[in-house]
């Protein structure tokens, strides 16, 4: 017999696990279903995208959503540190920069509106803190950095953190993977590895493998490559840069994470931003490009970027490691309702989701907790 549950929660990821959280915190009887991350796990087993030491967080965007989702959660990071005694989030400016002809124009109306504490670069500026780049190259740059809600993100503090208060709040986590979904008269019959369970509602919130749920509208799962630099103690004394930077100019549109102390106690830069879409059409797919080290041509974008942001230093990539991302035909996030009656999802992460997560998980907990709600 199926052990029933008010509100189901499909993915105990980022998202998942806060809505997970704000349910059972309301005082509802809800589940998680997913695997869980065991620490004996391997970077190469997981096949997730926050399995990772570090992802920047921002408020800064052009799209209103994205901005709106951030600053909701960045502004809670605190709380939610001192709540779970986790800490996860590490404050640093972040610095954007870009040529023509992508502009500041909508991002500069969206800060404005939402009063984010940011300014404008000078190239003095930007050539201090790219250290040694080209006069010529600094000449055609605009860049603008955020000063307060900004900084470096670790994705596996936070969702220590964000399932730690779930547990504590009541929600119960099963470990194990949803296979079917469907409707009946009893509500919605989920059957995992270890057994049928039933919800009077449930919200799918499964990353990377929405795009193969019959739950969400259409959406695409991307595979996207990371590469991790070593950076030594010599050279990380001369590092000027102490922030992050989405780099969108020349060419070239990635993201580094300045050096950053790693559990084997050394320092990596880590960059990402890939120079052309690479789909992953099934599950199968997905398991066997986490299995992989990523694809080599992006590593050598990196590389190639590296050498114009900091070219003042020779860095080798250490190792590249393998991430993927859900995306939407539109190219933009839904939360809404699912397929299937009585389901609601996320989907199209666009690997813009971590830093948000945690408003994120807020409203779809909000959705399928409204009383109108089918």
């Amino acid at each position: 017999m199926a052990k029933s549950f008010e509100y189901g929660v499909i993915g105990c990821g980022l998202i998942g696990s806060a809505a997970a959280k704000y349910l059972a915190n309301g005082g509802a009887s809800v589940a998680a279903v997913g695997p869980q991350i065991q620490p004996s796990h391997s970077y190469s087993t997981l096949f997730n995208s926050h399995d990772d030491q570090t992802r920047i967080y921002r408020t800064l965007d052009d799209d209103g959503q994205w901005a709106n989702w951030a600053r909701a959660s960045v502004e809670r990071y605190s709380l939610i540190e001192a709540e779970s005694g986790i800490s996860f989030a590490t404050k640093a400016d972040c610095l954007i920069i870009r040529d023509t002809p992508r502009s500041f124009d909508r991002m500069d109306t969206i800060a404005r509106k939402n009063r984010t504490e940011h300014r404008a670069l000078d190239e003095g500026e930007i050539r201090h803190l790219l250290d040694g780049v080209a006069h010529e190259t600094v000449h055609s740059l605009e860049a603008r950095i955020e000063t307060k809600l900004a900084g470096i993100l670790n994705p596996r503090r936070l969702l220590e953190a964000q399932q730690l208060l779930a547990k504590r709040y009541g929600a119960t986590f099963i470990d194990a993977i949803a296979t079917e979904i469907e409707f009946g008269a009893g509500g919605v019959e989920v059957v995992t590895s270890v057994g049928k369970f039933r919800f009077r509602k449930v919200v799918s919130c499964t990353g990377l493998y929405s795009a193969f749920s019959h739950i969400m509208p259409p959406a695409k799962t991307l595979g996207r490559t990371m590469t991790f630099f070593e950076v030594s103690q010599s050279s990380l004394d001369r590092f000027r840069l102490r922030h992050p930077v989405i780099f969108q100019a020349k060419g070239f549109d990635v993201y580094i994470v300045p050096p950053t102390l790693h559990p084997n106690n050394k320092y990596y830069l880590k960059i990402g931003g890939d120079p052309n879409d690479y789909e992953l059409q099934s599950s199968s797919d997905v398991a066997d490009w986490f299995r992989s080290a990523g694809r080599p041509v992006v590593s050598e974008f990196h590389q190639n970027a590296l050498r114009i942001v900091f070219p003042a230093f020779q860095l080798t990539p250490a190792w590249t490691k393998p991430c993927a991302v859900s995306q939407t035909v539109s190219g933009r996030p839904y939360l809404g309702s699912g397929l299937i009656n009585n389901t609601w999802g996320f989907t199209g992460c666009s690997g813009s989701a971590a830093k948000g997560s945690d408003e994120i998980g807020r409203h779809a907990a909000s959705i399928i907790t409204q009383d109108n709600a089918r």
